[in-house]
């Protein structure tokens, strides 16, 4: 007989989608999530809580890693237009994510 496995992950099916997992690091720093530590960093004090950095994290990062498609075909799909997919890990669009940010800054 063989075993069959069910494993719950958003790379698995037709979305891919992670709310910030925050990690606060021995510095009292927090990040998004270890994928994005060496990213952005936060100061823990700076927040009221952690759904107030969660927060500080989708606005500054989730945002804008929805306008960034990973590939050709995500251009157009709806599922990344309605926020619904990241089409992956988005510790991969850190360098995109930094010059989208800084563009917007300077409007």
């Amino acid at each position: 007989m063989v075993a069959q496995y069910h494993v719950e992950s958003n790379l698995i099916g037709d979305h891919s989608f992670c709310y910030p997992v925050i990690d606060i690091l021995p510095n009292l720093q927090a990040v998004r999530c270890f994928g994005m530590s060496e990213y952005k960093k936060v100061k823990v004090e700076d927040f009221s809580g952690v759904s107030e950095i969660a927060s500080y994290f989708l606005n500054h990062i989730d945002s804008a890693s929805y306008q960034i498609p990973a590939i050709e075909e995500c251009k157009e799909c709806k599922k990344r237009q309605i926020r619904k997919c990241t089409a992956g890990c988005i510790g991969f669009k850190s360098g995109a994510i930094t010059k989208l940010n800084d563009y917007a800054m300077i409007l």
